[in-house]
């Protein structure tokens, strides 16, 4: 075997093309759904993000925003879990997007998700959306996330809203 068809064993996969669903880490962790929506992207997570998988989460995003698909929308209905490795592939994944003046927001963010964007203080930096149409749309039922808002009840986080209002998320 040659030193080129060594590399070739040992490459990294194929970048993700729309439409198409990638699987990560071991025991297939996470996976990323990429589809085109409107101007943009809807990344599709489920699973777990976390120090495993973030660096193949960030070849994702970066083959998508070079692609010229620079306004993603990051629905995270099925994610189950996220540390600080994976809040820190968000983190990097906005700052590519802002980057080539484009941007991230999440969509369908889980509560366990909300809490620890809320405890870092990245609630203005992620706007959380109900919905993707929502999340495109950049309609008032955006919601941002503050440190300074407390846990309501049982594991409820109560969110302000732009227009001042305070909902559940």
């Amino acid at each position: 075997m040659t030193a080129f068809h060594a590399r070739q064993v040992h490459a990294r996969p194929a970048p993700p093309k729309f439409g198409h669903t990638r699987t990560h880490g071991p025991g297939r962790q996470l996976t990323v759904a990429v589809r085109p929506f409107r101007d943009g992207a809807v990344l599709a997570l489920s699973g777990e993000l976390d120090m495993a998988v973030a660096a193949e989460f960030d070849a994702d995003v970066a083959t998508v925003i070079a692609q010229g698909m620079v306004r993603l929308v990051l629905d995270l209905s099925a994610l189950d879990f996220c540390d600080c490795s994976g809040l820190s592939a968000l983190v990097r994944a906005r700052r590519l997007a802002v980057a080539r003046h484009g941007g991230v927001r999440l969509a369908h963010v889980p509560r366990h998700l909300a809490r620890i964007i809320r405890i870092a203080g990245l609630g203005a930096a992620f706007p959380c959306y109900p919905s993707v149409d929502d999340a495109f749309n950049d309609t008032q039922r955006a919601v941002r996330i503050r440190a300074g808002v407390p846990l309501a009840g049982r594991g409820t986080v109560r969110v302000r809203r732009p227009d001042g209002g305070t909902a559940p998320l």
